[in-house]
This record gives C-alpha cells, sequence and structure tokens, in this order.
C-alpha cells in the first residue's frame, strides 16, 4: 500500500492521473452536449426559420464519435508535457481529425445547396436532378481536394510543385472542353437563378416550346408541333427568352375596320359597342377603343383590352366571345365590316365640236 502511495506521489503518475480525468471530463461534456442539441433541442431547432437551425441537426450528425475521442485526449494530452516532437505529431493527428471534420461539414453543406437550388428537382425532372448530383459531385471533389492540399502542407509535403502542375494542367484540361465548361456553368445558373423551370412555355427567338429537362450540357424542349427542340445552355442563356408560363395578364389588341359609308353618327357610337363588348366578359380589363385611322378601304378602330389569365386557352375563349358580341352588335345597327375594295373614277373626255 506504501508503495502504490510512493508511485501516486510521482509527478510524472500525476500528471497521467490528471491527463486521464481531463480527457474523461472533456469526452463527458462533448458527448453530453451533443445529446442535449440532438435531443432536447430539436423542437426548437425544427420550428426555426433560421437556415443554420435547420441544417444543425444534420452537421451534429456527420460528427463521429472517433472526433470527440480525438478530442478530449488533445485536451488530456496538454496536461503531460510532451517533448515537441511528440506534441507536433499530436497536433497533427489533430489537425487531420478537424480537416476531415471541415471536409465533411462542408461536403453537406455543398448537398444541400444544391437541393435547395434544384428546388425539388428530382420528383418532377430526371435530367435536371442529374444536373444536380453532376454539379454537386464536382463541387464536393474540389473540395476534398483542397482539404488533402492542407493535410498534405500539414505534413511537412512540399505542395507548391504540386499545385503548380495541377494548374497547368487544369488549364490544359479547361482549354480542350471550353465549350463543355461553358454549358455546365450555363447550367448552374440556370439552375439557381431559375430563369425558367420544367414546364414553362418559352419563346426564344423563332422557336416556341415547353420545357422538357435542363441538363449539365442541354437544354430541351418540345414544340407545338411536337418536334424536341435541344440547346446548348451557354446558348440558351445568351438568348432573348420570353417565359410565357410567368404571364400574369395577357394584352390583347386588334383593329375592326368599318365601310366609308358608315354614318359619322354610327362611327362616334362604335368605341362604345367595343367596350360593352369588352366588360361583358369576366377576368378582363378594358383599356381603350378608338378611330385610329383611315385606311386605304375602310375606317379602322384600334381597341385595347387586358385578359386577366395567363391560360392561353382562356385567353381565345375571352377573345372570342368578345368577336361574337361584336358581331351580333354589328348585325343588329347594320354596320358593316369592311373588306378590301377599290373604287375607280372615270372622268369622260370633253366632245370636240366637228366642223
Amino acid at each position: 500500500m506504501e508503495s502504490l502511495l510512493s508511485q501516486l506521489e510521482r509527478p510524472d503518475v500525476q500528471r497521467a492521473l490528471l491527463a486521464i480525468a481531463v480527457t474523461a471530463i472533456v469526452a463527458t461534456l462533448l458527448f453530453v452536449l451533443k445529446w442535449l442539441i440532438e435531443k432536447k433541442l430539436r423542437p426548437y431547432i425544427e420550428q426555426s426559420e433560421s437556415s443554420f437551425a435547420r441544417i444543425l441537426p444534420e452537421m451534429l450528425r456527420k460528427i463521429p464519435k472517433l472526433t470527440l475521442i480525438v478530442f478530449a485526449l488533445y485536451a488530456g494530452v496538454q496536461v503531460l508535457g510532451l517533448p515537441p516532437k511528440a506534441e507536433l505529431r499530436v497536433q497533427q493527428v489533430v489537425v487531420f481529425v478537424s480537416l476531415f471534420q471541415v471536409g465533411m461539414w462542408g461536403s453537406l453543406a455543398i448537398k444541400l445547396w444544391f437541393e435547395r437550388g434544384s428546388n425539388g428537382a428530382a420528383s418532377f425532372d430526371p435530367g435536371r436532378a442529374t444536373a444536380v448530383r453532376a454539379l454537386a459531385f464536382v463541387a464536393q471533389t474540389l473540395l476534398w481536394a483542397a482539404v488533402l492540399l492542407v493535410l498534405l502542407d500539414n505534413l511537412g509535403v512540399n505542395v507548391t510543385a504540386l499545385v503548380a502542375g495541377l494548374g497547368v494542367g487544369g488549364i490544359a484540361v479547361a482549354l480542350a472542353v471550353q465549350s463543355v465548361l461553358g454549358d455546365l456553368l450555363a447550367s448552374v445558373a440556370i439552375i439557381l437563378d431559375k430563369p425558367f423551370v420544367v414546364g414553362d412555355s418559352l419563346a426564344i427567338g423563332e422557336f416556341t416550346g415547353t420545357v422538357e429537362s435542363v441538363g449539365v450540357k442541354t437544354t430541351r424542349l418540345r414544340s407545338l408541333t411536337g418536334e424536341q427542340l435541344i440547346f446548348s445552355n451557354a446558348d440558351l442563356l445568351q438568348s432573348r427568352i420570353r417565359n410565357f408560363k410567368r404571364m400574369i395578364e395577357r394584352r390583347v389588341a386588334f383593329t375592326v375596320g368599318v365601310t366609308f359609308e358608315t354614318p359619322i353618327t354610327t362611327l362616334r357610337e362604335i368605341p362604345a359597342i367595343f367596350e360593352a363588348a369588352i366588360r361583358e366578359q369576366p377576368q378582363t380589363r378594358f383599356e381603350r377603343a378608338h378611330l385610329k385611322q383611315f385606311g386605304a378601304s375602310s375606317i379602322d378602330f384600334e381597341v385595347v383590352y387586358w385578359a386577366l389569365t395567363a391560360d392561353f386557352k382562356l385567353h381565345m375563349d375571352i377573345l372570342q366571345a368578345v368577336n361574337l358580341r361584336i358581331a351580333e352588335e354589328f348585325a343588329s345597327r347594320k354596320i358593316d365590316f369592311a373588306f378590301p375594295t377599290q373604287t375607280v373614277h372615270v372622268a369622260s373626255m370633253p366632245v370636240q365640236s366637228q366642223v
């Protein structure tokens, strides 16, 4: 018993016991803290509107038990007063574990960011979901490459030449696949900025169609006549895109011509006829109706109104009802629609007297 007490009185043994105690205390605190955040604070985290709070449970699940034990051991080792070389090795181990943990968190953040940017693409667009996964894989690969370089530098490896070689090789590869990289970056812009999504009806130059898929290199549309239109993503973003799906209301303008024989009193009444025909229809907003010009064969009225819907079929139903109503009113008032006519006036030659 006395020998045991004498051994415990030795400074090195006391430091070892203190290191074990510190390690146990720190490990217990870390495990308890993780458990409290995961179990006790989960209801509050789920109700929070903060983006960080929502991903906090996922980040905690990405912390292995080995990481907590390594940090606890590092805290305990600080009490021992190790030689410089041994201290350096311990620090390298801690840096390795820390970098690995940062890589896991960064990989998780990239995954969640791309999933959020794709807006649930996997549920309705397999092509776009594939593009999102490919871009996430590229970003995660770059992240882990950066983590590996930092780790090698921490181990004393000269990474300057390695980075220079990778830079030259990267430039050569980038020049070789320049168009592919341009389409890839354009795909990222489409996914994140969302100028259009699957199902939108687009007009791109002289082409019109509905978006079927957004891929890594191309975007595919189904035209109104049935064929598939394929655009490279880079060319698509450089074009002027008209997105009909995001239209809130439609402006409708049309011209109606009546004959020159129409009485002036009737001409004054015609704008009111147009206005009444439009206001009778639901989901419309009348703007104006004016006698615009005296044409070559007609007196032309210009009518403008708004269809308060983006649905093309409903817009055409409203236009048809307005046209039929105008035709009924013109028929009841005996107003004639004009059609292309030409009047030829022949002047008679004077009769010369015969001598």
